[in-house]
């Protein structure tokens, strides 16, 4: 991230949000990236959330307003107070603080455009795109914090639909015939998650894709689409 840039006034604005509220640990704002807005979703002006309710929200299929390392101000008793701070053998070790952190405080946001995060081709980021660390990412999240934001049925809900969401991306994967080496990633990481791969699971979501590609040249409307697909 070291070619982000930041607005003149994105200290000042997040200092005073910060300044205002004491009980906020994490301030967020939107950030540019060529011609799109980040990390929106909250409602205008909200510029406070509950940090539970946030992750809640996030855990849910809510929207990522975390940001990146440049775009976020962490209160410094929070960053002295976790050593090591990032988790370093995490894919999205800068989500995973957020997380951790907003288990005793809340998040704020400035609703304004305050840093720029250019598109880098070739960087680390373009190559987590494409072997979407985001998805055994958002798997870990569930799996380490979910228990905690989330009651015990949401939790098995929402694990349930993360597995299979992770599966459908498997499953168009396969379809692409990817190379060993996204294999080889993506069953560690699903067995380090504790739900180590399986072959029957991806034969189902394969078929499940095929089906569903084949109905959409097919022209056929939802209320008579099989299985629901």
């Amino acid at each position: 991230m070291a070619d982000d840039e930041l607005f003149a006034e994105c200290l000042e604005r997040m200092v005073a949000l910060m300044e205002k509220y004491p009980s906020v640990g994490i301030v967020g704002a939107y950030g540019l990236n060529n011609s799109y807005v980040l990390w929106s979703g909250l409602t205008y002006p909200s510029p406070l959330v509950s940090g539970r309710e946030i992750c809640r929200r996030r855990l849910l299929g809510g929207p990522y307003v975390f940001g990146s390392q440049t775009s976020v101000l962490y209160r410094s008793d929070l960053v002295r107070s976790h050593n090591p701070f990032y988790n370093e053998s995490s894919t999205q070790p800068d989500s995973e603080a957020c997380f951790e952190l907003l288990k005793g405080c809340d998040f704020g946001f400035v609703h304004q455009v305050l840093t720029i995060s250019p598109e880098r081709r070739g960087s680390l980021l373009a190559a987590s795109r494409e072997l979407n660390t985001a998805a055994p990412g958002m798997l870990r999240e569930v799996v380490v914090f979910g228990p905690h934001y989330l009651t015990p049925a949401e939790y098995e809900n929402t694990l349930k639909l993360t597995v299979l969401k992770y599966y459908d991306f498997l499953a168009a994967s396969f379809l692409r015939l990817r190379g060993r080496e996204f294999w080889d990633y993506h069953k560690g990481r699903l067995k380090q998650e504790g739900t180590p791969f399986s072959r029957m699971r991806l034969a189902g979501a394969v078929v499940k894709r095929i089906v569903r590609g084949f109905v959409r040249r097919m022209g056929v409307s939802r209320s008579e689409r099989p299985w629901g697909l």
